[in-house]
Parts: structure tokens; C-alpha cells; sequence
């Protein structure tokens, strides 16, 4: 049966923009029972907590708030991936936090943004990810208009400044104030190559770091045309369970033979390292029934300071460890880690190879302290090994330089004796 033109227009109509997703709460981790089981999660401090650390880190409060968090404590992504969410904000209206503070995983510290030591209450220094939310623009309306973005540019550097890892998303109103957040080597880069500034050609735009308001309101035209874009991002934001209601998607898709699926972010397997996309395309596709849609390439993946997502690659497109691929799954991803990733392997033969003797005294005592010195747990990014197993042959050579520089002198030497010897 083909899928034709008529049945997705019918998807859409039926999809009720109005449908309230808390009505599906089983798709979600959501405190079911009362919200006076989570109201400790007020808390004045969580600094250098052991528990809530690589957290998402909310400044400030939206009306939309709750559909922010609720993608992300979907229960197809599993218990184990979920972050702690802490929210900082002066003014956190009671109907909002009644409705959040049911999900798991949530803090409210009261404090702001602004200031760096409610930051570190905050433990911004190990958090993962910062979302500065766009609250004050309105209070500052007497004001230039640029002047909008002035707060959301001040909480950018204070949280630089308490963490220079940390991803941080952010929100303009004015594209022009992107200056303000770049590097000073960058924005003179940019500047020698045309006068007039852009932001689609900034780092931090191509990082996902910096979003503008106006997207959403070209996006709402653009729906005007295509009405299939809000069905799509509402699939690649809730996953196909939660249109669990929309009979018409279920009958078109079990008549059709199509399954739901939802978005995924892995890594690339050893095995694909500086080979193509291409090539990782089809064996995701024919082997596992995985679709891969892009690349996530890390800082450091090509000659990239900054994160950024690479969709729709060339099939020619290289591969490297510091790259990330997403996908869509009919299951959860889990289940395909035992057979997709093989990395015991490699690190079972690189302990192998540490433990062999040598018949020198001085590579022996190298060997043994990068042996003791190994700390191999399956938790550890393959990054992360990659750069001590380079280390580790740096030190190799080195070792080797000295051992070809001894074996030439002493054969020196004794090639002089033995020409001393027949010339006396």
C-alpha cells in the first residue's frame, strides 16, 4: 500500500495543536501521586555535589517552561540518561512550579543568574549544559531596543567566566549583539573578510549555542506553506509513542507496515574511524535498521573549535572519533551496543601487549608503569583512551630513540676496537 499525499494531510488535521501532552504522562518520568512528594527539591545550595553534577543548568523561567523539560524525561530514552535539570531564578511563579517540580530530577535554587556566587550555588562548575532563558527583555522596554539582550549577554560571560567548558544555549532578539559573545580573534576574522557582520557564519550560531526569536516566527510562517514541519519536529522532540491518541497516523502506518521510531545520538564504532559515511550509512541501514540523519562533531573532530551539527553529510564525508551520529531506532539504542561496539576487545589487546617482556631493563620499567598507571573502566570515552594510548607511544619512542641511540654506539665502539686491534 502506498503512502500517498492525502493520508499525511490527514495526519496533520488530526493532530489537535491544543492536545496537552501531560495527559499522556505514562510516556513520561512524571511524580504521579502528589506534587508534595518532590517539594525538596528546593534547595539554597548544591555546590560540589557528588550526585548532581554534568546537570542542565536553567536560568531564569518561561511560561513554556514545562514543555522545555518534558522531551526530556521521555521514558523511551531510559532512566539512566536522564540529567538533573536545576532551575535558577528569583521569581518562579507558583501555577509554573506546580506543574515542573512533578518531574524527576528537578532543583529550584532561588538565586539569579547575574550573580557568581548563586552560579556556583548552581555547581555551574560541573554542570554540562546552560540554558539562559529570556525573561528580562520586557523590563528593559525604556531602553534602546538593543539593549533587550543586554541581561542574556551579561549571564553568557558571568557563566564563562565560572566555567569555560560548559555548552551554553542562549537567546537574542537582535542578531547584530552576536558580537558581543564571540572571541576577539574571531570577530576580527570575520570582520576582515566583510565589513558587515553575519551570524549564520558565527561559531556559536553553527554551535546551536546562540538561537534567535525570529526563527520561531519564520518557522510559524513557514508552516503556513508546509503544515508537515510542526508534525515533523513534534516527531523529533516526543518520539512516535506520543501520538499514541492520533488514530489516523496508527492505522496509516500498520497498514503500511511502518513502525515508530525515535531520535538518537551514538557514538561512531571503532571500526568506522576515518572511513566515510557512506559506508557507516549503509551498514546502519542494511545490518542494524538504524537511519542515520547527521553528524554531531565535537571540538577538535576537523579543524573546529566549537560543536556543530552536521546534517545530511556527503557520502565522501570522513569520520573521526570526535564524531557523534544520530539516528532513528525502532528500539532502544541499548540494545544494540553489545553487538555494534567492540571496544573490550581492542582494550584487552593493548593490556596484552603492555604486559610482554622485553629483554631490556629500561623499556621493562617503562612498560610496568604505564601497566600500573592504566586505568581502563568501560565508562571511559574513546576519546579519552585514544589520547592516553598516544601518550603512551610518544613515551615508546622516545624509549626507542634511546635504545637505537645506545646499540649505535656501542656497535661503534666496537667496530674502532676491532680496527685498534688489527692495526696494532
Amino acid at each position: 500500500m502506498k503512502l500517498n499525499i492525502d493520508d499525511t494531510n490527514q495526519i496533520d488535521e488530526n493532530a489537535d495543536p491544543g492536545n496537552e501532552l501531560a495527559e499522556e504522562e505514562n510516556e513520561y518520568y512524571i511524580i504521579k501521586d502528589s506534587i508534595n512528594n518532590n517539594v525538596d527539591v528546593k534547595k539554597d545550595s548544591i555546590r560540589n555535589s557528588e550526585i548532581v553534577n554534568r546537570h542542565i543548568v536553567v536560568c531564569g523561567t518561561h511560561p513554556s517552561l514545562y514543555y522545555f523539560i518534558l522531551p526530556l524525561r521521555a521514558i523511551y530514552l531510559g532512566e539512566e540518561n536522564i540529567k538533573w535539570v536545576v532551575i535558577l531564578t528569583e521569581d518562579m511563579p507558583k501555577e509554573l512550579w506546580d506543574s515542573i517540580s512533578r518531574f524527576e530530577k528537578i532543583i529550584l535554587i532561588n538565586g539569579s543568574p547575574l550573580n557568581v556566587e548563586d552560579l556556583y550555588r548552581a555547581n555551574i562548575e560541573y554542570a554540562d549544559k546552560a540554558v539562559i532563558l529570556d525573561t528580562e527583555g520586557s523590563k528593559l522596554s525604556n531602553y534602546d531596543n538593543q539593549m533587550v539582550d543586554s541581561v542574556s549577554i551579561l549571564i553568557y560571560k558571568a557563566i564563562l567566566k565560572c566555567n569555560k567548558n560548559i555548552q551554553i544555549m542562549t537567546e537574542l532578539v537582535y542578531d547584530s549583539n552576536i558580537e558581543f559573545l564571540l572571541p576577539k580573534y574571531e570577530l576580527e576574522n570575520l570582520k576582515k573578510i566583510n565589513n558587515r557582520l553575519t551570524y549564520e557564519t558565527t561559531s556559536l550560531f553553527s554551535a546551536g549555542e546562540v538561537y534567535l526569536s525570529s526563527i520561531i516566527d519564520t518557522l510559524t510562517c513557514q508552516a503556513y506553506y508546509n503544515p508537515h514541519i510542526v508534525t515533523i519536529i513534534q516527531q523529533l522532540l516526543t518520539g512516535g509513542k506520543n501520538n499514541a491518541t492520533n488514530f489516523t497516523m496508527r492505522g496509516i502506518c500498520e497498514n503500511v507496515g511502518l513502525k515508530t521510531s525515535n531520535l538518537w545520538q551514538i557514538m561512531i564504532p571503532e571500526r568506522f574511524i576515518n572511513k566515510t559515511f557512506s559506508e557507516l550509512f549503509c551498514e546502519l541501514a542494511e545490518q542494524e535498521y538504524l537511519i542515520a540523519l547527521g553528524l554531531y562533531r565535537l571540538p577538535g573532530a576537523r579543524d573546529n573549535d566549537h560543536p556543530y551539527v552536521y546534517t545530511n553529510p556527503q557520502p565522501s564525508t570522513r569520520l573521526s572519533h570526535r564524531d557523534r551520529v544520530f539516528v532513528l531506532a525502532v528500539e532502544n539504542i541499548r540494545t544494540y551496543d553489545a553487538k555494534f561496539y567492540n571496544q573490550g576487545t581492542n582494550l584487552h589487546k593493548s593490556n596484552t601487549l603492555l604486559r610482554s617482556n622485553t629483554n631490556d631493563p629500561q623499556m621493562n620499567t617503562l612498560l610496568q608503569n604505564i601497566l600500573k598507571n592504566w586505568r581502563v573502566t568501560p565508562f571511559k570515552d574513546l576519546e579519552e583512551n585514544i589520547k592516553e594510548i598516544e601518550k603512551y607511544l610518544d613515551d615508546l619512542n622516545s624509549v626507542l630513540d634511546n635504545i637505537k641511540s645506545s646499540i649505535q654506539e656501542s656497535v661503534s665502539n666496537a667496530v674502532r676496537q676491532e680496527f685498534s686491534a688489527l692495526l696494532h
